[in-house]
C-alpha cells in the first residue's frame, strides 16, 4: 500500500549517472524477529545503478498468489515523465538520478500472509 511507498521514499538517496548506490550515505534498517536483530545498510538494499530522474521502476501490486497456486510475478515498468530535470529560475536544481532501494511488496494467502 502507501506504506510502501512512504518506506522507499525515505531509504532514497540523491545520485549521480554510473554511481553505484550500494556505496551512498543512506540510513540502515534493523529488522527485529523474536530475539534476532538483522541489520541491513544500504549494501544489501540499494539498486547498484541510480535511476535516472523521471523513471519509475516497479510494480504497485508487488508479488501475488493467484487462483491455482501459481504465483505471479510483476513486470518491471518504466516511465518516462516530461520533466526535463532543468531548474527554472528561482528554483533549487533537481538530482539528475537518485539511488532507490529495491523492495517489492509481497502478498501472500495465510498462513504466510495476512
Amino acid at each position: 500500500g502507501s506504506s510502501i511507498g512512504e518506506f522507499q521514499s525515505a531509504l532514497s538517496a540523491e545520485g549521480a549517472e554510473g554511481e553505484d548506490c550500494r556505496f551512498v550515505d543512506a540510513p540502515s534498517v534493523e529488522l527485529v524477529l523474536e530475539g534476532i536483530t538483522l541489520s541491513l545498510g544500504p549494501r544489501n538494499y540499494m539498486r547498484p545503478l541510480a535511476i535516472p530522474a523521471g523513471i519509475e521502476v516497479g510494480s504497485s501490486r508487488g508479488v501475488t498468489m493467484e487462483s491455482g497456486g501459481q504465483v505471479d510475478q510483476p513486470v518491471a515498468s518504466a516511465t518516462a515523465s516530461s520533466d526535463t530535470g532543468v531548474a527554472s529560475a528561482g528554483s533549487a536544481p533537481k538530482a539528475s538520478h537518485t539511488c532507490a532501494p529495491r523492495m517489492m511488496p509481497v502478498n501472500l494467502p495465510a498462513p504466510l500472509g495476512p
